[in-house]
């Protein structure tokens, strides 16, 4: 970067795998986007020649599409990296469109020691958000994990104003111009985004756990929706997947859930809303030690058996 080494800032490296296809048809076609994968990395920073010199690397899970050099056609799939910092004259917000492969090698130029300084470095600050969005209860038999009302605010709200724009310019066209199908479809989507936002905005999740069983209960305005339980010697893994996702622009914002699977392949939802594959993978930890769950060593060796690196040197 061509920016001079300061070793008080902070960058952030974020890396996307992202679909790109055309939605809609005649003149209302237009190309968008939805992201298949996300992680958030702090880069090392160090002196370079020319500035500020970055190194990181990102473990990249199996299955995901590489990029199309072309990117031709109605859909195809790209690798966006995004640096961002909060620097004291203005920020820095960069995107980089990037080639990504499988070709099962490695960077000869990466440090192993720069790389592992950086996740140590970002586990920590995933580790610490992670305790800043789950309240801890304990009380004489056991504890309570709480996941309140209100997280992912203002994602929510911007949601309600676009569902709530598509709804109101579906009206208009049936309404006013008599275009029922055009019409319809806008008002049916910004109708179903608008509620998808509401229950999303004041939604919970209560997790308790007391001996050896653990609940996992879901309220929508403090009424319980649904709940489940898992016995804590059943447990087998842990999985984590994208809930939902927001974009501003070519930003995308994933947020993962954390679910416990059983030997029974029962499933129980443990948490929701961590930004980033880092920061599910913190929870994961979290929930590990708060409510005392250990991984089957089969389950952690299938899942490491599907690991590939991506080495990327910016």
């Amino acid at each position: 970067m061509n920016l001079p080494f300061d070793s008080a800032h902070r960058f952030m490296v974020t890396l996307s795998n992202i679909y790109s296809y055309e939605s809609g048809s005649g003149d209302n076609r237009s190309q968008r986007e939805k992201a298949l994968w996300q992680d958030e990395l702090v880069a090392h920073a160090e002196s370079g020649p020319t500035g500020t010199r970055l190194t990181f690397r990102f473990d990249v899970p199996e299955g995901l599409q590489e990029a199309d050099a072309e990117q031709t056609g109605d859909s195809y799939h790209l690798w966006r990296l995004n640096v961002h910092a909060d620097l004291p004259a203005a920020d820095l917000d960069r995107d980089f469109n990037i080639p990504v492969y499988a070709t099962a090698t490695t960077s000869m130029h990466l440090n192993d020691r720069m790389a592992a300084s950086a996740h140590a470095e970002q586990d920590a600050i995933y580790d610490e958000a992670v305790r800043d969005i789950v309240q801890v209860h304990f009380d004489g038999v056991g504890k309570r994990l709480v996941y309140p009302m209100g997280r992912n605010l203002w994602s929510n709200v911007a949601g309600f104003v676009i569902g709530g724009a598509f709804a109101a310019a579906g009206w208009f066209m049936i309404v006013k111009e008599a275009m029922y199908v055009f019409g319809g479809i806008f008002a049916v989507v910004g109708g179903l985004i608008a509620v998808s936002a509401i229950y999303m905005m004041f939604r919970s999740l209560e997790v308790t756990q007391q001996g050896n069983s653990i609940q996992s209960t879901r309220r929508w305005l403090g009424i319980p929706v649904r709940t489940r339980e898992l016995t804590r010697s059943d447990f087998y893994r842990f999985e984590k997947n994208s809930s939902m996702q927001s974009q501003s622009g070519g930003k995308h914002v994933m947020y993962y859930s954390v679910r416990a699977i059983d030997r029974h392949a029962n499933e129980v939802i443990l948490g929701d809303g961590f930004r980033g594959e880092s920061a599910a993978d913190a929870a994961i930890r979290f929930l590990s030690r708060e409510l005392g769950l250990v991984e089957d060593q089969r389950a952690i060796r299938s899942r490491d058996d599907y690991d590939s690196e991506l080495v990327n040197e910016f």
